[in-house]
């Protein structure tokens, strides 16, 4: 693009300077200055006809670039911001004197006290101290721009830092006007600047890739699972990605990308960098949904939206050229090459689908609103903009009036807006509606998908059953095929990577299943430097064991001996160790806590080597050695054991062998992202408090009051906050739940939808935590950098905002909900029959339960299954939390495991009883304490929360249209407490 673009792009950005809300007077001038900064005095003197200091603002906006700069502030405003009355105004002083915000989706206060400060004891304004801060910001944004005279770099250096130019937490939330505070100045620096370049017809284009959970969860091992969906986040950031090089970050409006991983590794990647480079571990979970939307010039979306999904499917290919061409073992040519081209280098996959949705014109109807006289001149416009923008948009898309909604919202809309001053209505004022259609249309195309004949002959794969293994020859005996394999799984063996294939040759690759497992190594570790493995369902499993060895090894030398021995015994007989590479960040929890050379051994094996079972002569033979002798199983069984001994008489349970499934998944996050009224708050709610009482004074108050109390329009600022909020749960809250404060590991965390392994003796714990997170209805405190997490359900205190050590994290705030599933299953059980249980357990917990609901699934071995469920809290009641409080008592001892049947046995009975479930429950639970370790008041709580649970469960199933669907509360009580005693024993029986 040319530098008129890039400086379009830049005087966009910085029309409005960082603090303007604190000096609205002098914010012009400020805005020039840095403007002069980021173009140069030559160039900006050329582009605006003057220099810094003494062009004034009727001469910024008659230049051509200053111009189109003020029709999209103006366009960018109509998107976010009502048309106020002249004499509904907060002045600065006044702000400063009151200062705070807006949660944007509960609408809730949030006091901003270091902007208070800046007013003296009297309460009149420090100017001294706000032109410091002023200029300390003006220093920041200096620094941030340096010696780079670029255009388009300098650009991109203020999109990515100007935010941290602001001195604090505080003011980084700013608004932009001191009368609606909902939204921060980013965000419409954010949106001007993408209006800027859409103009001078702006376009919505949405986007998605495709399959999602077809290619997620075709995994027999925990590595294909993550890197199926570390694959498509990464096709996702391709596709973005095409866009931000051509039209900047600031046109994609969904998912938020300042501070993403991908983002900040891509400016890392300009030579030279324009970005520090993130951290490693930033970049192993997958964070982009598979979906975004973008705003960009109507003549031109089309065209960009097909380079996106060329860019997605050229970056696919890459990715599997670089397995193609480094796998060992593998024949090529022939039928090989045949069957990899036929599954990987089709030009339809991934599935792309998009539209693209040109905003209308409505200058003319506002021309016309002018002159309107009448109410009934009015309704007729009204129906003619309505129907204008329908006709439009149906034949852009195609899409019928049926999908389109009735042209009363459009009305209501303009009505809201538009008001007694019309001038203040574009076409950003229907930007809600505009996303609405958009997304239909995205929507109506997918219902048109694409269904691609494909001939899968021969041995099917063993990952997902249908498509063609892998093979040299087109047809042969199934032996054949199995030799293949075993020389593939001998060529790895020789590198170090046992693990990655099968030894006896029963596992079987199709060419899509052979890039999910070998992407890791032979991709994006070198592209991105993606270090570490991925722990196997027996080490999550495990993970308590190792934590607990960890722990006591240095300190117990009899414990260390006995690691000691068992390590050279499987050194002795050759037992496969995983690669350094691969024992590293497998479990970033234990790597935090190996502090010597024999943790690390312990670490370079897996957990199997903790199971005597993994020592019969059979077994060694079919998984790890080639040929194993009797004497070296015996050898190897008698060192287990003695380790397991050790760790017995250390006061260590023995390794587990469930782990956890979770499922994690914001509740009717498509309502919320669509902008639906019942969900956002009311349009007053977004005003400074000291705005509404100006209202009243109009004339037109009684009409003012009736727009104060419509629900709050979608806008790009919620949909950028909301968007923000989402991807600060997945790159921080749930990264510290899961994998720093529990020995677990992220999936993915692509927003509101996470997938997560973890300890089955964690999960509950993690899941209550990340819902209060998810919400913030959390206190974080710091503990160096890891978070101590309190969930705060039901506190109004709670506004949405996370405060963590001196940073503010937005939150979807207390009105949003989210319900979870869990699955827990023996280490051995396969591992797609389990993430097909998790999925359901998420159904089960919003459509059995109402959502805001957990539900858990136990497989156990013996073959049956224990299903519960739940609210997350009832009347006050925070359900899991008392599940989880019943869990450790039943590891502390402090319960008898044998409560938990004898009140499976009496639950039926006490249905329908209330008075008599409290009581009975109270004498159940003083028969199996222990006295010393759970006093009265105690069991008088549990008692009384156990009922409490019953009562809730029972009038939740009331309230159900299916009420039969769901188990009577006592007897659901009682599932609960089989499930925390089989927590608790972990998975024994």
């Amino acid at each position: 693009m040319s530098d008129e673009f890039w400086a379009l792009k830049i005087a966009a950005l910085l029309h409005e300077p960082p603090g303007k809300v604190l000096a609205l007077a002098g914010h012009q001038p400020r805005a020039f200055q840095l403007m002069e900064l980021a173009l140069g005095t030559d160039r900006f003197t050329t582009l605006f006809g003057s220099d810094a200091a003494h062009l004034s603002g009727d001469e910024f906006r008659a230049t051509d670039i200053g111009g189109r700069v003020k029709k999209a502030d103006a366009v960018a405003a109509a998107i976010d911001r009502a048309a106020f009355p002249p004499t509904v105004n907060v002045r600065s002083e006044e702000y400063i004197r009151t200062a705070l915000v807006k949660h944007p989706c509960s609408g809730m206060e949030v006091v901003l006290p270091k902007v208070r400060a800046l007013c003296d004891s009297a309460g009149n304004v420090d100017r001294s101290k706000v032109n410091d801060l002023l200029q300390a910001q003006l220093r920041k944004a200096r620094d941030l721009i340096g010696e780079e005279t670029d255009l388009r770099r300098v650009y991109l250096r203020l999109w990515r830092g100007l935010p941290g130019t602001a001195p604090d937490a505080e003011t980084r939330v700013l608004p932009p006007d001191t009368r609606m505070v909902d939204h921060s100045l980013w965000q419409h620096l954010d949106a001007t600047a993408a209006v800027a370049t859409a103009l001078p017809q702006p376009a919505l284009l949405s986007f998605s890739i495709g399959p999602v959970q077809s290619f997620i969860v075709e995994a027999r091992r925990t590595q294909d699972l993550w890197m199926g969906s570390y694959v498509l986040s990464y096709l996702v950031w391709a596709a973005i990605r095409a866009i931000v090089e051509k039209m900047g970050p600031d046109a994609v409006i969904y998912p938020a990308l300042r501070g993403q991983p991908l983002t900040d590794h891509w400016l890392s990647s300009f030579d030279p960098p324009l970005w520090k480079a993130p951290d490693p571990e930033r970049l192993e979970v997958a964070t982009f949904p598979n979906k975004f939307v973008a705003l960009l010039p109507a003549a031109e979306a089309g065209e960009m939206a097909g380079k996106a999904a060329t860019a997605a499917r050229s970056v696919w290919r890459e990715i599997a050229g670089e397995v193609k061409a480094k796998v060992p073992g593998g024949a090529r040519g022939g039928a090989w090459d045949r069957i990899w081209e036929r599954q990987v280098e089709a030009e339809d996959w991934p599935e792309v689908y998009w539209s693209v949705l040109p905003w209308p014109d409505l200058a003319p109807f506002v021309e016309q609103e002018r002159e309107a006289q009448t109410d009934s001149d009015k309704q007729r416009r009204y129906e003619r903009i309505g129907q204008a923008h329908i006709a439009e948009a149906t034949a852009t898309l195609s899409l019928t009036e049926q999908y389109l909604g009735p042209s009363e919202q459009v009305r209501n809309i303009w009505e809201i807006y538009s008001g007694t001053w019309p001038q203040g209505v574009n076409s950003g004022t229907l930007y809600g509606q505009l996303h609405t259609l958009a997304d239909r249309g995205l929507d109506a195309r997918k219902r048109l998908r694409d269904f691609p004949q494909a001939e899968e002959e021969g041995e099917k794969d063993t990952i997902s059953g249908r498509r063609s293994a892998l093979r040299p020859a087109a047809s042969g005996p199934r032996q054949d095929l199995r030799r293949y394999w075993q020389e593939v799984a001998r060529a790895l063996r020789r590198q170090g990577r046992y693990h990655e294939v099968k030894p006896d040759g029963s596992e079987r690759l199709s060419a899509v299943a052979a890039v999910k497992r070998f992407a890791h190594w032979e991709y994006f570790r070198p592209k991105l430097g993606l270090e570490g493995g991925f722990p196997s369902t027996s080490r999550m499993a495990a993970a308590p064991f190792y934590v607990s060895l960890l722990e006591e090894m240095d300190a117990n030398r009899d414990l260390a001996q006995a690691v000691e021995k068992h390590l050279a015994t499987l050194e002795d007989i050759g037992f496969p160790a995983l690669s350094q590479e691969a024992a590293r960040r497998s479990l970033p929890y234990l790597e935090a806590r190996a502090h010597s050379d024999l943790a690390w051994r312990l670490l370079r094996y897996d957990a199997d080597v903790l199971f005597e079972q993994t020592f019969m002569l059979e077994k060694l033979k079919r998984e790890y050695i080639d040929a194993p002798t009797e004497q070296m199983a015996a050898t190897a069984l008698a060192s287990c054991g003695a380790l397991l001994r050790a760790a017995r008489e250390a006061k260590i349970a023995p390794p587990p062998r469930y782990y956890a499934v979770l499922s994690f998944d914001g509740d009717q996050m498509g309502h919320w992202l669509g902008g639906d009224p019942e969900r956002l708050p009311e349009l007053g709610r977004a005003f400074h408090p000291d705005t509404v009482p100006l209202f009243e004074a109009l004339p037109s108050a009684a009409e003012w009051r009736q727009v104060l109390e419509t629900p709050r329009l979608l806008s790009a600022s919620l949909h950028n906050s909301m968007s923000l909020a989402l991807a600060n749960f997945a790159l921080s809250s749930v990264r510290q739940v899961v994998e720093r404060r529990y020995p677990g590991r992220v999936v993915y965390a692509g927003g509101d939808d996470v997938l997560a392994l973890l300890p089955a003796k964690s999960v509950l714990a993690a899941a209550r935590e990340l819902r209060a997170l998810f919400s913030g209805e959390a206190r974080v405190s710091l503990n160096g950098d890891e978070w101590d997490v309190e969930p705060l359900f039901g506190d109004t205190d709670c506004t949405g905002y996370l405060h963590v050590g001196r940073e503010w994290l937005l939150t979807m705030g207390p009105k949003a909900r989210g319900s979870a599933g869990i699955a827990l299953a023996h280490h051995t059980y396969p591992l797609d029959a389990v993430l097909a249980t998790v999925r359901q357990a998420e159904r089960r917990a919003k459509k059995v339960y109402d959502r805001d609901a957990l539900c858990v699934v136990a497989l156990k071995r013996s073959g049956e299954t224990v299903r519960v469920g739940s609210k997350w809290q009832y009347a006050g009641l925070d359900a899991v939390g008392l599940m989880e409080r019943l869990r450790g008592y039943f590891l502390e001892g402090a319960l008898a495991s044998r409560l938990a049947y004898d009140v499976h046995m009496e639950a039926q009975g006490l249905v329908d009883l209330p008075d008599a479930q409290r009581a009975r429950i109270a004498w159940l639970v003083r028969r199996h304490r222990d006295k010393e370790k759970l006093a009265d008041s105690e069991v008088d709580q549990v008692a009384q929360g156990l009922a409490d649970l019953a009562l809730g469960l029972d009038q939740g199933a009331a309230r159900h249209p299916r009420p039969e669907d769901r188990p009577r509360g006592m007897v659901e009580v009682a599932a609960w407490l089989l499930l925390a005693r089989f927590i608790a024993r972990g998975g024994g029986e």
